[in-house]
């Protein structure tokens, strides 16, 4: 994950001058203040041991001596497998699922179209092919699930977030996966910030083959059955928490765990994954927005700034900013992260709306 909230989290849990070691990929911007009031200590862990990304050893097998080095990677490899080999070490707690890939569960060969390594070239082509052949082959799908209670499912749903950052990379794997579901029982929900390029508008308004449904935070009403379900929710103040948020799903979650209405991450969050990416006269737009206190008129929002023409339509499609009747007005959630902008810039702003 690129969040730094596992980071956060486990100084939080942390004891006094005690050792987080990260193994794996996380955020890594490390607050001051998690490590400084415990110091802690923090430290990155190479996977498999002494060895690992020495091509002397690991392509050329220049062993590291015993007497100096004690756990290499091929040790350590070997010392687990003779562990459970004997039972001492017992992987059965950690087993959820077992999914075969045998020949009656992959019958088209779809694993061989997929890449060795994460991040390699996917066969596309093929892959697109022998799923689709898979999927409409009925008699194979009925053997696949006839000691199932209920037999096959109607269609298959696959579900991807995020997908305005891999859309660049994977339109190829994207497009395949619509061409898929128009002839099989598939259905594909994406879930992205930005209107997708891998479709033909005219798929949307006139060939009924894709609904785009804009998604909005939870209702003033929801929020407060949420926070009547916290330990301490009833003496929250339900507008306060709306009005901060804008009901995102995130920044309650955050509030359940840390008590703070807008806690620091969920700040982060609108950084990381709004504002950044907006372009600067957009976001410069925004700002200014920020700094009254009530909604302002395009004609005068726009002098303001120095914008010519119509409202930006991209802050509009993604809910940023709102058309009111007594004219324009920002998402509640940016309001507190944007008004952070103090000093001559806050001044110049209000100055330039005044």
């Amino acid at each position: 994950t690129k969040s730094n909230l596992p980071i956060h989290q486990a100084a939080l849990m942390c004891r006094k001058r005690g050792r987080i070691v990260l193994v794996g990929v996380t955020g890594l911007e490390l607050s001051r203040e998690d490590f400084f009031k415990k110091e802690l200590t923090f430290q990155v862990s190479a996977s498999y041991g002494p060895g690992r990304y020495d091509p002397n050893y690991e392509e050329k097998g220049q062993d590291y001596p015993f007497g100096y080095v004690r756990w290499t990677e091929q040790r350590n490899f070997e010392a687990v497998l003779d562990m459970m080999s004997d039972n001492r070490l017992d992987m059965k707690p950690l087993v959820s699922h077992r999914f075969g890939i045998d020949e009656s569960h992959d019958p088209y060969n779809l694993i061989d179209t997929l890449p060795l390594t994460p991040g390699g070239t996917v066969n596309v082509d093929a892959w697109r092919r022998r799923l689709l052949s898979y999927l409409t082959d009925a008699r194979t799908i009925r053997e696949r699930y006839k000691n199932e209670a209920g037999g096959p499912p109607p269609y298959w749903l696959i579900v991807l977030d995020d997908v305005h950052h891999m859309e660049e990379n994977a339109k190829d794997l994207l497009g395949a996966l619509l061409q898929i579901s128009l002839k099989a029982p598939l259905r594909l929900l994406f879930i992205s910030r930005t209107t997708l390029r891998i479709y033909d508008r005219r798929d949307v308004h006139t060939r009924g083959l894709v609904r785009e449904m804009p998604l909005s935070g939870l209702t003033l009403e929801d929020t407060k059955d949420w926070l009547s379900q916290l330990e301490n929710g009833s003496s929250i103040g339900v507008d306060e928490v709306h009005a901060a948020t804008g009901g995102h799903p995130l920044a309650l979650e955050m509030l359940e765990l840390y008590g703070q209405t807008t806690h620091e991450d969920w700040l982060r969050f609108l950084d990381e994954e709004i504002l950044t990416g907006l372009p600067p006269t957009e976001h410069e737009l925004l700002s200014t927005l920020a700094v009254s206190e009530k909604p302002v008129p395009w004609e005068k929002l726009a002098s303001a700034v120095g914008w010519s023409g119509v409202p930006p339509e991209n802050l509009i499609k993604h809910g940023l900013l709102l058309e009111l009747d007594e004219g324009m007005w920002l998402h509640e959630a940016l309001l507190e992260r944007l008004l952070r902008d103090v000093g001559a810039p806050k001044t110049e702003r209000r100055k330039r709306l005044d």
